[in-house]
């Protein structure tokens, strides 16, 4: 894996200095493709650019691994991003779920989703659904209370 710090130009001609990340995978299918990018730069608390650290590096060379990863499986499932959430959660569980688990696992599956998932996110597109989004739905998920006992959901519960 590689991850280093490298020179780039701005624009205006000045220079600075970026993390640079890269790592070679093997996807599923046999073929190798090279994931790379440069690590975006953080602004500390006095408002100025900091240049991210080594983990900072790693976490994003990971969030990019399974970014292309996630392209791979969306081209060989053939996902349309323009579909509603609640179409392919239910096509999704007819395919997958409903096949490999038990009729128990399955009921949860679904009443955890008639109550909270597909509430949520049932109307959104495939493409609108990002990590804002996702955040905000664990922050409601914070918030709401057990009705039967009163008390917010255990971490388990939410994860």
């Amino acid at each position: 894996m590689g991850n280093r710090i490298i020179e780039r130009a701005r624009k205006d001609g000045q220079i600075y200095k970026a993390r640079y990340v890269q790592e070679t995978i093997v996807l599923p299918d046999g073929n190798s493709t090279a994931v790379r990018g440069t690590v975006p730069q953080k602004i500390d608390k006095h408002g100025k650019r900091r240049l991210p650290n080594s983990k900072e590096g790693e976490q994003h060379l990971r969030l990019l691994i399974k970014q292309r990863e996630q392209q791979y499986w969306d081209h060989v499932n053939g996902v349309d991003k323009d579909k509603q959430f609640s179409v392919f959660f239910s096509e999704f569980m007819s395919v997958h779920a409903d096949v490999e688990n038990k009729p128990g696992e399955v009921k949860n599956k679904w009443k955890l989703a008639n109550h909270h998932l597909l509430p949520f996110f049932g109307t959104f597109v495939l493409s609108a659904i990002d990590a804002k989004l996702i955040a905000k739905f664990k922050k409601e998920m914070k918030a709401k209370t057990s009705a039967q006992t009163g008390e917010p959901y255990s971490m388990k519960y939410l994860n």
